[in-house]
């Protein structure tokens, strides 16, 4: 009797060990499978902190290659006349940052050489619509157009367009750097057309002044020899006593 007692109160313990094998194993299964996912999400946020870090680093050096031309450019473009040979050039090495495919240039300023100027010929660049904006996207984000003004007139633009369609965190810093590019262009070109027009009216000038002069030598010419007859004879009238026949 006790040997079976003693049996059954075995099978109870195995049983009741079994058991609690079995929960310890599904709860160290759980355990396993949240630390597994846990894993997963930290490797995934680790991706995304790299990728937005690489992203910033690549928006800070797109931002200091920038830079970079508009000053270069910019003391050139006050210390030296606008040429089509400059103008090309920047855009030369706008082309030559990371991302951007081609640059185009126009302007109905009469200026240049060339009133338009385009980094590559392969490229369709996309045929913006009217608009009073200083800027446009094209719907896709593979282009930007930002203008030129005059005054309120809009006198040309500077048209890019991106191997790939720029993060929209890039946007704002495109389209600041960009509008800046384009004003230093087009305040270049204003000062360009207001000297040649100054030069054309100092021209003007100088020729007026010029026939001024060839006008009153020549008045003076013509009035000098009949006014030394007249001096000559009232001298002698009155130097010399006049006669009756006189």
């Amino acid at each position: 009797m006790d040997s079976i007692k003693m049996i059954e109160l075995l099978n109870k313990k195995i049983v009741r060990e079994t058991k609690i094998r079995k929960v310890a194993e599904a709860l160290l299964e759980q355990k396993s499978t949240e630390l597994y996912y846990a894993k997963l999400l930290v490797e995934d946020s680790l991706v995304i902190v790299k990728k937005q870090a690489q992203q910033k680093e690549n928006l800070r050096f797109f931002t200091k290659e920038l830079e970079t031309i508009l000053l270069t450019y910019n003391s050139q473009l006050l210390q030296t006349s606008p040429s089509t040979a400059v103008i090309y050039k920047l855009l030369s090495d706008l082309t030559n940052i990371e991302n951007i495919k081609a640059v185009r240039f126009s302007t109905t300023l009469k200026v240049l050489e060339k009133k338009s100027l385009q980094t590559s010929d392969k490229c369709d660049f996309y045929d913006f619509p009217i608009t009073k904006n200083n800027i446009q996207w094209k719907g896709d984000y593979s282009q930007f157009c930002s203008y030129l003004h005059f005054g309120s007139k809009k006198v040309g633009e500077l048209h890019f367009i991106f191997t790939i369609a720029p993060n929209e965190t890039w946007h704002s810093t495109i389209e600041k750097q960009y509008s800046l590019i384009t004003d230093m262009i087009s305040a270049s070109l204003q000062r360009q057309l207001l000297l040649n027009k100054t030069i054309r009216e100092k021209v003007r000038a100088e020729k007026s002044e010029k026939a001024t002069r060839e006008f009153v030598a020549m008045i003076n010419h013509e009035l000098r020899t009949p006014l030394n007859g007249l001096l000559g004879a009232a001298e002698l009238i009155e130097a010399t006593s006049i006669t009756y026949h006189q």
